[in-house]
C-alpha cells in the first residue's frame, strides 16, 4: 500500500489512539475503510498492531503518527460492526487484539 500520513486536510490526532482515531476517521469521511493490522515503524524492530484508513486507490491514511510507517499488513473491518464492539465493551476494542489472545 502507498503511505500518506494525515487524512489530507486533517490532522494528526492523539498518540496512542489509533483505534479510536481511524475509526473516527472513517466514520467522517465515507471514501476512507477503516482497517487493522501490523505496521512497522521507521528505526523501531518488529511489528506493532495498529489501525488506519484505507483510500479508494490503496493510500494508507494513518492520522496517529506523525510519519507514515514503514510498512503496513491488515485487513479491511466494517467500521458499523467495530463500532459496536465499542460500544458494547465500553472501550476502545480491537479486532486483531481479540483474535490475537484468542477471545
Amino acid at each position: 500500500m502507498t503511505r500518506q500520513s494525515g487524512g489530507g486536510n486533517d490532522r494528526k490526532r492523539a498518540d496512542h489512539e489509533c483505534l479510536y482515531n481511524s475509526l473516527n476517521l472513517a466514520f467522517t469521511h465515507d471514501d476512507l475503510t477503516y482497517c487493522e493490522g501490523l505496521a512497522l515503524v521507521h528505526n523501531v524492530p518488529g511489528w506493532m498492531r495498529h489501525s488506519w484508513c484505507a483510500a479508494p486507490n490503496g493510500t494508507v491514511v494513518d492520522v496517529t503518527w506523525r510519519e507514515p510507517g514503514a510498512e503496513y499488513f491488515g485487513a479491511p473491518i466494517d467500521a458499523r460492526a467495530a463500532a459496536r464492539a465499542v460500544r458494547a465493551q465500553g472501550r476502545t476494542w480491537s479486532w486483531i487484539l481479540q483474535i490475537n489472545s484468542g477471545a
